[in-house]
């Protein structure tokens, strides 16, 4: 499962949260923080829930000229999906629209949602989930697609650590486990655009 590093939108301290983990941060009043990420559409601010009703919306296919729309099956999905893929995505870069995202195919390759391109007026069907983590926390959601060609895999397997860019570096940073050096994986910065992947060596680390 990946853990989300970042300062918790309720008490703006960091906190470490995961899929359906709670803030653990003491607030002043000596009452735990316990916010969570989205999940359920009742539990997000206005834009989860805009991005929400629009994923399960299929669009006005004469009146959309431009862009892309996709929707899953059943509007039900769509907090199934968000917690799957929070719990189950493997960490992939898009360059070409600059960010990092998580992305599984919760049913493998059976669709989960349909995809609407308006430049084609096509319709075609998605396995994947995508969830772009260039959002802020309270913003994270999930669109459809499949997989592109100019996706690069990053990392994978349980236990790991996605550190969104603070004030102390502008760079996203993934970590194994604990944010030790040793165990850094990948950075990306989405300034420069550009990443680099760690490869631990015998007396320390380096970058390839």
């Amino acid at each position: 499962m990946p853990f989300f590093r970042v300062n918790c939108p309720h008490c703006q301290r960091p906190t470490l949260l995961g899929a359906n983990g709670q803030c653990l941060n003491v607030l002043n009043d000596g009452t735990t923080c316990s916010y969570a990420l989205p999940i359920q559409y009742g539990h997000g601010n206005a834009k989860y829930r805009c991005k929400y009703e629009k994923h399960t919306t299929p669009p006005k296919f004469g009146a959309m000229t431009s862009g892309i729309h996709s929707w899953t099956f059943a509007s039900g999905d769509y907090s199934q999906f968000q917690e799957f893929v929070m719990e189950s995505g493997s960490v992939h870069l898009d360059p070409a629209n600059n960010y990092l995202f998580l992305w599984t195919t919760p049913r493998g390759a059976d669709p989960v949602a349909s995809v609407f391109y308006a430049s084609s007026g096509s319709v075609v069907s998605a396995t994947g989930v995508l969830m772009p983590l260039n959002s802020k926390p309270q913003n994270y959601h999930h669109f459809y697609s499949n997989y592109e060609a100019h996706f690069q895999h990053v990392a994978d397997g349980p236990g790991l650590i996605i550190e969104a860019p603070t004030a102390a570096h502008p760079d996203f940073q993934l970590y194994r486990d604990e944010r030790k050096p040793e165990n850094l994986l990948f950075t990306y910065d989405p300034i420069a655009q550009s990443g680099q992947r760690i490869v631990p060596l015998a007396s320390g680390i380096r970058g390839i």
